[in-house]
């Protein structure tokens, strides 16, 4: 495949990954029929009609990626989000913002976690200055808030914990750090 020197800096819109994104999810998360049979299953997400699913959105606020990209993969979120509510089961939302240091906008415990539209609002309402000059690319630390949510879970029902599937949605520029600390760079 040849790039043409403008291909560099074209880009799709929230709308044309969402729907990308949740094709490829509705191709992977197959829901329980009684009429389907079992069996090719080996690359997919099986989850049974009232089954249980977290979703973690995780989006990267760091300096590279700017305000301008960070409205667009929320944008990007709000729309996966709302194909998401197709499905037939009710998946719960966290949904963690980072650059130097993590930022949950909603944990999974929240209360309103299940509910699409108040994760929607809280995305909308999150602003790409809470993370004032603190703009590193700390990763780590997003991963590791997404880890504690999920131990935190399998400490609370260990067996629901099993039962449980989990996507982990990293929306990044792909720049990384390898050291710990933000200030070690």
């Amino acid at each position: 495949m040849s790039f043409s020197s403008t291909d560099w800096y074209t880009f799709d819109t929230p709308e044309e990954v969402a729907e990308t994104f949740s094709s490829s999810l509705s191709e992977t998360i197959e829901s329980s029929d009684k009429d389907k049979e079992e069996g090719e299953a080996v690359r997919k997400i099986g989850v049974k009609e009232g089954g249980l699913m977290n979703i973690f959105i995780i989006i990267d606020a760091s300096k590279s990626v700017g305000p301008k990209n960070f409205e667009i993969a929320k944008d990007i979120s709000e729309v996966f989000i709302e194909k998401i509510s197709s499905f037939d089961f009710t998946p719960r939302y966290a949904v963690i913002s980072y650059a130097s240091f993590a930022k949950p906008i909603m944990l999974l415990s929240d209360d309103d976690s299940v509910d699409a539209d108040a994760v929607i609002e809280r995305i909308k309402a999150f602003k790409y200055t809470a993370h004032a000059d603190k703009q590193g690319t700390n990763t780590r630390a997003a991963l590791n808030e997404t880890h504690n949510m999920l131990s935190l879970e399998n400490t609370r029902d260990p067996k629901k914990f099993l039962e449980t599937r989990n996507i982990i949605l990293l929306m990044t520029d792909g720049k990384y750090r390898v050291t710990d600390s933000p200030s070690d760079l």
